[in-house]
């Protein structure tokens, strides 16, 4: 859950540009903190390092760096429009900011789950947690929890919840024209989200597997070729696509199962304690099994056993699922 959020978190905290237009000579890179407002108490040092780190190294390959410093005053509408100003106008090769979070989710295991996998990621990412608010999977409104993180002013929303409930958030979000990015997890990738959070659901990123995306993926990913075939058998036997995470995770079950299985026949016969007990230590010596959301390997102590791969950024596009690159 840390890997996967983690990139999550960092796809809010450093956004790369690539437009054209800079000076030949130039490397420019494009600073966005605030400077000033509540906020400042973490702008400023970053600032200050920045333009350490610049002084340190100002050359690249033989190219000077050149960094322009705007202030965002702790505002996320200044922030974005300091971030087009930088992109648009500057055309700045890299733009790096200092980003607040606000974090919203079940008052149960799950948000605990997450909200704990954000405090461990968001540091590293450069990242404040500005709120802890928790909702019960059967409330109806989240309203005062939303109108305190919006009085934090945060330029982004973390939400840990799942299914139709993981919605609320997103609906108070929208109602209440919040134009930060709103974040979520594995657990909202699933068709009664969408349908719940509608209009309100647009533009939200997560991390999930790449079975989610399996044909926009590139045509060397580890999982492609197993997860289109995935695709086809769903159809075959249940008689509709698979439009959920879970019942691709409970066919990695099996892929695990069968390819260590193989190994231990080598060993036992089936319906021996001999083979039960061969079954186990196949199963937690998996090497490279390829999955349709991820590439698997065990070892004693590991419970997931995967790892980058099995792991990519979809963002809500009219009610698709669309890779984010």
């Amino acid at each position: 859950m840390k890997m996967m959020l983690n990139r999550c978190l960092v796809a809010a905290a450093i956004a790369f540009g690539v437009a054209g237009g800079a000076a030949a000579a130039d490397i420019k890179v494009g600073v966005n903190v605030a400077l000033s407002g509540p906020n400042s108490s973490l702008g400023i040092p970053y600032s200050k390092g920045m333009q350490a780190a610049r002084a340190y190294k100002g050359e690249i390959g033989g190219h000077k760096v050149e960094m322009i410093l705007l202030d965002d005053t702790s505002d996320p509408t200044v922030a974005s429009r300091n971030a087009k100003k930088l992109t648009g106008e500057e055309h700045v090769d890299v733009l790096m900011g200092v980003k607040t979070v606000g974090y919203i989710g079940f008052s149960d295991a799950w948000g605990d789950l997450v909200y704990d996998a954000l405090m461990k990621a968001a540091p590293a990412a450069g990242i404040k947690v500005v709120s802890n608010e928790r909702y019960a999977r059967a409330d109806q409104s989240v309203t005062g929890q939303i109108l305190k993180i919006l009085a934090l002013k945060p330029d982004a929303v973390m939400t840990g919840g799942s299914g139709t409930p993981g919605a609320l958030p997103y609906l108070a979000l929208a109602e209440r024209g919040f134009k930060g990015g709103v974040y979520g997890q594995h657990g909202l990738i699933n068709p009664d989200f969408i349908r719940v959070a509608g209009a309100s659901g647009q533009g939200a990123l997560m991390p999930t597997g790449p079975v989610i995306v399996a044909e926009q993926l590139p045509d060397d990913y580890p999982t492609k070729k197993l997860a289109l075939e995935f695709r086809k058998e769903f159809q075959q036997v249940n008689g509709s696509p698979t439009t959920d995470a879970f019942s691709a995770y409970s066919f990695d079950g099996w892929m695990v199962f069968a390819n260590a299985a193989e190994r231990a026949l080598k060993k036992a016969q089936p319906g021996t304690p001999e083979f039960r007990e061969a079954l186990r230590e196949a199963i937690e010596s998996s090497k490279e099994v390829v999955g349709v959301h991820g590439v698997y390997n065990f070892k004693p102590g590991e419970l997931y056993g995967v790892d980058k791969r099995a792991r990519v950024i979809v963002k809500l596009d009219n009610g698709k699922w669309k890779l984010d690159q």
